[in-house]
């Protein structure tokens, strides 16, 4: 009998440690010194009003989001700082969210603000409207004898956005979002695919591919393996058409126990430097390193 009692507690804490209402994470980057160096921390949690369901892995929950939540968070960066503040409400077949971001440099201050309506056609359909404003001022600068004077300025801009996730057996599914904007100048769309191979092995795929009149395409395929429900390795391959520039990273993340993860990753970007008289490619080196706590 207390054998019976015994398991049947273990089994409710093991399926109440997948359910998580909080998700933390503190990051910080560190680029390397070609050029010029530099190195950021960022601080960004997300509270839910009811608990939300890992799929397996103790990072992946559903593709679209049901659920209440208010956001919040903090970057402190190598010229600056900005702060951001957001939330979801869903209400029948309704989604509503906004967020709110302002920043402060060494010589320019912005801010952004998002609204956003949805209207689910069909529980795994999510089809609406967002609206971004966005308004920054900039300080008059001075190179060699020419002075540059400051000033100020804003830009408004409306998306259509869809999101639609696809079961397949189990917690696998295929999820697409695309956002456009209204005049279609400007088209982004990412597709993923999760799945559980077996046992307590999964994998996650995505393509994200995003394209501008002006400009030709910028493609990025990623990877997550997961060994486990509590470790990952993660990489990524992208691709600038436009520039012919490519940026690549590799990281893993590790749950140390229900609540707590480590991870750390590598990127190697390509960027393109002017130096007066000709285009040059350099590439810029990051490491970053992060703690999650989700409760």
């Amino acid at each position: 009998m207390r054998l019976s009692m015994l398991f049947l507690m273990l089994a409710s804490v093991s399926a109440t440690a997948n359910e998580y209402q909080s998700i933390t994470h503190l990051s910080h980057t560190d680029l390397d010194e070609e050029l010029g160096g530099g190195k950021s921390t960022s601080l960004q949690t997300v509270y839910y009003f009811d608990k939300k369901k890992t799929l397996g892995p103790l990072n992946e929950f559903a593709f679209i989001n049901t659920v209440n939540n208010v956001s919040a968070g903090f970057d402190d960066f190598e010229h600056g700082t900005s702060f951001n503040v957001g939330g979801e409400v869903f209400f029948d077949q309704w989604r509503v969210a906004g967020s709110y971001t302002n920043s402060e440099a060494d010589f320019s201050d912005g801010s952004n603000t998002m609204v956003s309506i949805g209207y689910f056609f069909q529980p795994n359909l999510l089809i609406g409207l967002e609206h971004s404003r966005s308004e920054y001022s900039y300080d008059g600068y001075r190179i060699d004898d020419v002075f540059f004077p400051g000033g100020s300025d804003s830009e408004s801009t409306t998306y259509l956005t869809l999101k639609y996730e696809h079961d397949l057996n189990g917690n696998d599914y295929i999820g697409v979002m695309v956002e456009a904007e209204s005049d279609f100048d400007q088209v982004f769309a990412s597709t993923k695919y999760f799945s559980h191979l077996g046992d307590e092995q999964y994998l996650s795929v995505g393509v994200s591919i995003s394209d501008h009149k002006d400009f030709k395409p910028f493609v990025a395929l990623d990877g997550t393996y997961y060994f486990n429900q509590r470790t990952s390795l993660h990489a990524q391959v992208a691709q600038d058409t436009d520039s012919d520039l490519t940026s690549t990273s590799i990281g893993g993340k590790l749950f140390i126990n229900d609540n707590w993860a480590v991870a750390a990753g590598y990127r190697s970007n390509e960027v393109e430097r002017f130096d007066g008289s000709q285009v040059y490619v350099k590439n810029a080196n990051a490491v970053t390193l992060n703690v999650t706590a989700q409760y």
